[in-house]
């Protein structure tokens, strides 16, 4: 059991399970079981009163506990942000500081809540730190890309299929080849009776188009216009269905292929690449994000532009990377000859596991329902005078994960009034 923060010079008051001690009957997140936890409570004179600490023996929580955790406590649960945006949140102070205008508003406005604000902002580099540290990673190439790696076992025939059209759609020549070798008799006549058809739509009575003038009335049009004629030739002639002869012949021409270097083949469309794939793949280059890494290729298109696309088996946790991970201690102090209570607020971290008393705070809260179940789920933030849309436009700030750490700092004359208090103190007595 940590006993971290707890003086030295302490005296252990005895033990007790949270849950039954404090007669609670809530269900706990699956990821939790602080109602099982045994609670070790200690108290400490001092020269202006007693000091006591509890501490749990729950395991610390990993990012996705500790969003479990605050979420339990956190009043507003209409909605639940995953990790990256109760993240995002927290860190509105650096965007601010990097010199985001939105960010600077809303950090004056919280620092509005007072000494509630500065105590979480001396924690908040630990919750985001955990946070962090259990986030999935973030690669450009893995999200940004319209066409990604494939893995090569994956492709359908659809994907061969409708890559096979994409390349008709470059000439009435390429059309006719494709036509050919999915088995269409005759479509070279086939493909300018359709053209001219196309051409003499919008007019008045027919008019015959010589093949030639044909072939540039079809590069005068745009791509859209193109596709949807290509996509009407093909599927009235050579349906997907029927299209294992096309497949076949040119299905395999259609991509690029590399093995990469877990052993797994990956594939990439080709037409407009204007350097293969394997080229490509033999100028991979590392990419980090957080504690992963992973290899990327640059893809160089006949157009001049280039696109990073990540080799997906190639996503790995840093070797030796250990996750953040983060426990409440809970402490207050009372003076001599007075009733007042105040938390203790202090923090430490050793091995890569943080003890804080700010989520000490929020153990209190978890273990009082009675106490959260009044708080409101929406909380108004002092605002400037004269600024009534931004006033009405801030008057419903949700009090869900992001929030409730500030939220409990307000609220902690509330909490150290708790159960979970007083019995502590009346162990002593």
């Amino acid at each position: 059991m940590n006993t971290l923060l707890t003086p030295t010079t302490a005296e252990h008051l005895g033990d007790f399970r949270l849950g039954d001690q404090l007669g609670l009957d809530i269900e706990e997140p699956e990821r939790l079981s602080f109602l099982e936890s045994t609670v070790s409570a200690y108290r400490t004179p001092t020269a202006t009163g007693v000091r006591y600490d509890v501490v749990l023996d729950h395991a610390p929580l990993d990012g996705l506990q500790l969003m479990d955790f605050l979420y339990q406590v956190a009043p507003y649960k209409d909605f639940r942000f995953g990790l990256g945006g109760v993240a995002g949140d927290w860190d509105v102070v650096d965007r601010a500081a990097s010199g985001s205008d939105g960010a600077k508003r809303l950090t004056h406005l919280h620092h509005r809540l007072g000494q509630s604000w500065v105590d979480f902002m001396a924690s908040r580099p630990a919750f985001l730190g955990v946070a962090h540290d259990a986030m999935d990673p973030y690669f450009p190439g893995t999200y940004a890309n319209r066409d990604r790696l494939i893995p090569t076992n994956d492709l359908t025939k659809s994907d061969f299929y409708n890559r096979l059209l994409v390349r008709a759609t470059a000439s009435p020549s390429a059309m006719i080849e494709l036509l050919e070798h999915g088995g269409v008799i005759a479509p070279e006549g086939l493909v300018i009776r359709m053209l001219a058809n196309e051409v003499n739509k919008k007019r008045q009575g027919y008019r015959e188009v010589r093949p030639h003038k044909l072939e540039d009335r079809y590069n005068s049009w745009g791509s859209s216009r193109k596709r949807s004629f290509v996509r009407h030739l093909f599927r009235t002639q050579i349906p997907i269905h029927k299209a294992d002869t096309l497949i076949d012949s040119d299905g395999n021409s259609v991509f690029d292929t590399i093995t990469a270097e877990d052993g797994r083949s990956y594939s990439y469309p080709n037409e407009h690449l204007e350097e293969g794939l394997s080229v490509a793949y033999e100028k991979r280059e590392r990419v980090t994000s957080r504690h992963y890494e992973a290899q990327q290729i640059i893809l160089r298109f006949k157009d001049g532009k280039t696109e990073p696309v990540l080799i997906p088996g190639s996503i790995h946790e840093v070797e030796g990377f250990v996750a953040r991970t983060i426990q409440p201690h809970i402490a207050w102090e009372t003076e001599h000859g007075s009733s007042e209570r105040k938390f203790i607020l202090e923090r430490a971290e050793e091995d890569r596991v943080i003890t804080d008393g700010v989520l000490g705070v929020l153990a209190v809260a978890y273990a009082s329902p009675q106490i959260t179940s009044s708080w409101r789920n929406r909380m108004k933030i002092p605002m400037d005078k004269g600024k009534p849309k931004e006033r009405r436009a801030r008057d419903g700030q949700e009090i869900g994960i992001a929030q409730v750490p500030v939220l409990a700092l307000m609220r902690g004359s509330q909490l150290l009034g708790s159960d979970l208090v007083q019995t502590v103190e009346s162990m002593a007595a």
